[in-house]
Protein backbone atom coordinates (compact mmCIF):
# COMPACT_ATOMS: atom_id res chain seq x y z
CA UNK A 1 0.00 0.00 0.00
CA UNK A 2 2.73 2.08 0.77
CA UNK A 3 4.12 2.13 -3.07
CA UNK A 4 0.75 2.53 -4.47
CA UNK A 5 0.24 5.63 -2.22
CA UNK A 6 3.41 7.37 -2.99
CA UNK A 7 2.70 6.31 -6.82
CA UNK A 8 -0.22 8.30 -5.85
CA UNK A 9 0.85 11.38 -4.57
CA UNK A 10 3.67 11.90 -7.03
CA UNK A 11 0.78 11.42 -9.78
CA UNK A 12 -1.48 14.01 -7.94
CA UNK A 13 0.58 16.89 -9.55
CA UNK A 14 1.29 15.84 -12.74
CA UNK A 15 -2.64 15.70 -13.16
CA UNK A 16 -3.42 18.68 -11.27
CA UNK A 17 -0.82 20.61 -13.63
CA UNK A 18 -2.12 18.67 -16.71
CA UNK A 19 -5.71 19.98 -16.12
CA UNK A 20 -4.14 23.18 -14.55
CA UNK A 21 -2.69 23.90 -18.39
CA UNK A 22 -5.50 22.90 -20.47
CA UNK A 23 -7.79 24.60 -18.80
CA UNK A 24 -5.51 27.81 -19.34
CA UNK A 25 -5.29 27.00 -22.91
CA UNK A 26 -8.95 26.71 -22.91
CA UNK A 27 -9.04 30.17 -21.24
CA UNK A 28 -6.75 31.53 -24.34
CA UNK A 29 -8.37 29.92 -27.02
CA UNK A 30 -12.03 31.89 -25.54
CA UNK A 31 -10.10 35.02 -25.70
CA UNK A 32 -8.90 34.85 -28.66
CA UNK A 33 -12.02 33.67 -30.26
CA UNK A 34 -13.65 36.66 -28.26
CA UNK A 35 -11.38 39.10 -29.37
CA UNK A 36 -12.00 38.14 -33.17
CA UNK A 37 -15.26 38.03 -32.65
CA UNK A 38 -15.50 41.30 -31.42
CA UNK A 39 -13.05 42.70 -33.64
CA UNK A 40 -15.53 41.17 -36.78
CA UNK A 41 -18.38 42.97 -35.17
CA UNK A 42 -16.93 46.39 -34.84
CA UNK A 43 -15.30 46.06 -38.33
CA UNK A 44 -19.32 45.19 -39.17
CA UNK A 45 -21.06 48.21 -37.58
CA UNK A 46 -17.91 50.27 -39.20
CA UNK A 47 -18.94 49.42 -42.44
CA UNK A 48 -22.28 49.97 -41.86
CA UNK A 49 -22.37 53.22 -40.51
CA UNK A 50 -20.41 53.78 -43.39
CA UNK A 51 -23.21 52.78 -46.13
CA UNK A 52 -26.16 54.21 -43.89
CA UNK A 53 -24.12 57.97 -44.37
CA UNK A 54 -23.17 57.52 -47.98
CA UNK A 55 -27.08 56.45 -47.81
CA UNK A 56 -28.63 59.37 -46.81
CA UNK A 57 -26.08 61.65 -49.15
CA UNK A 58 -27.30 59.81 -51.87
CA UNK A 59 -31.35 60.24 -50.82
CA UNK A 60 -30.42 63.94 -51.02
CA UNK A 61 -29.88 63.94 -54.91
CA UNK A 62 -32.43 61.45 -55.14
CA UNK A 63 -34.35 64.93 -53.86
CA UNK A 64 -32.52 67.45 -55.69
CA UNK A 65 -31.28 65.38 -59.06
CA UNK A 66 -30.48 68.80 -60.70
CA UNK A 67 -26.81 68.63 -58.64
CA UNK A 68 -26.10 65.25 -60.27
CA UNK A 69 -24.06 66.33 -62.57
CA UNK A 70 -21.56 68.20 -60.83
CA UNK A 71 -21.03 64.94 -58.77
CA UNK A 72 -20.93 62.60 -61.26
CA UNK A 73 -19.96 64.20 -64.72
CA UNK A 74 -17.79 67.16 -64.25
CA UNK A 75 -19.61 69.53 -65.12
CA UNK A 76 -19.60 73.38 -64.68
CA UNK A 77 -21.23 74.99 -61.90
CA UNK A 78 -23.97 76.36 -62.26
CA UNK A 79 -24.67 79.82 -62.11
CA UNK A 80 -27.72 79.96 -59.97
CA UNK A 81 -27.19 80.58 -56.53
CA UNK A 82 -29.97 78.62 -55.23
CA UNK A 83 -28.90 75.46 -57.47
CA UNK A 84 -25.06 76.09 -56.54
CA UNK A 85 -25.82 76.55 -52.58
CA UNK A 86 -27.74 72.90 -52.85
CA UNK A 87 -24.96 71.47 -54.45
CA UNK A 88 -22.03 73.03 -52.46
CA UNK A 89 -23.87 71.70 -49.32
CA UNK A 90 -23.49 68.14 -50.65
CA UNK A 91 -19.92 69.07 -51.72
CA UNK A 92 -18.83 69.83 -47.99
CA UNK A 93 -21.39 66.65 -46.76
CA UNK A 94 -19.63 64.76 -49.06
CA UNK A 95 -16.50 65.51 -47.84
CA UNK A 96 -17.26 64.83 -44.32
CA UNK A 97 -17.53 61.53 -45.20
CA UNK A 98 -14.78 60.84 -47.06
CA UNK A 99 -13.05 62.54 -44.23
CA UNK A 100 -14.97 59.94 -41.75
CA UNK A 101 -14.19 56.72 -43.81
CA UNK A 102 -10.40 57.44 -43.82
CA UNK A 103 -10.61 57.94 -40.00
CA UNK A 104 -12.34 54.90 -39.59
CA UNK A 105 -10.04 52.92 -42.25
CA UNK A 106 -8.23 50.91 -39.52
CA UNK A 107 -11.81 49.71 -38.14
CA UNK A 108 -12.61 47.87 -41.15
CA UNK A 109 -10.99 44.98 -43.26
CA UNK A 110 -8.44 46.50 -45.61
CA UNK A 111 -10.65 44.99 -49.13
CA UNK A 112 -13.34 47.29 -48.02
CA UNK A 113 -10.66 49.97 -47.07
CA UNK A 114 -9.52 49.97 -50.36
CA UNK A 115 -12.90 50.23 -52.12
CA UNK A 116 -13.87 53.27 -49.77
CA UNK A 117 -10.52 55.01 -50.84
CA UNK A 118 -11.69 54.24 -54.24
CA UNK A 119 -15.04 55.50 -54.66
CA UNK A 120 -13.37 59.01 -52.82
CA UNK A 121 -10.90 59.63 -55.24
CA UNK A 122 -13.71 58.51 -58.39
CA UNK A 123 -15.76 61.19 -56.94
CA UNK A 124 -13.38 63.93 -56.25
CA UNK A 125 -11.95 63.27 -60.19
CA UNK A 126 -15.88 63.31 -61.53
CA UNK A 127 -17.36 66.45 -59.55
CA UNK A 128 -15.95 70.10 -59.87
CA UNK A 129 -17.92 70.51 -57.02
CA UNK A 130 -16.32 68.66 -54.26
CA UNK A 131 -13.21 70.01 -56.21
CA UNK A 132 -13.88 73.37 -55.78
CA UNK A 133 -14.90 72.79 -52.11
CA UNK A 134 -12.08 71.02 -50.94
CA UNK A 135 -9.68 73.68 -52.62
CA UNK A 136 -11.32 76.21 -50.42
CA UNK A 137 -11.44 74.43 -46.86
CA UNK A 138 -8.65 71.60 -47.61
CA UNK A 139 -7.18 73.08 -44.31
CA UNK A 140 -9.90 71.59 -42.32
CA UNK A 141 -9.51 67.92 -43.14
CA UNK A 142 -7.32 64.92 -41.82
CA UNK A 143 -3.96 64.69 -43.75
CA UNK A 144 -5.07 61.43 -45.11
CA UNK A 145 -7.75 63.29 -46.98
CA UNK A 146 -4.93 65.86 -48.25
CA UNK A 147 -3.09 63.02 -49.69
CA UNK A 148 -5.46 61.24 -51.50
CA UNK A 149 -7.41 64.05 -53.14
CA UNK A 150 -3.88 65.63 -53.97
CA UNK A 151 -2.74 68.05 -51.59
CA UNK A 152 -3.46 71.48 -49.75
CA UNK A 153 -2.68 74.64 -50.93
CA UNK A 154 -4.23 76.10 -48.22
Amino acid sequence: MNKSSSLIKSIVPIVVSTIALIVSLTVVVYQQTQKTINLQQKQLAVHSMLIERNARILELLLEYPDTRPYFYDNAELPQDKILLGKTMTLAEMWTDFFEQVLIQEEHIPKSMAITWQQYASDMHKSSTAIQKYFAESCGWYVPELRELWGGCTQ
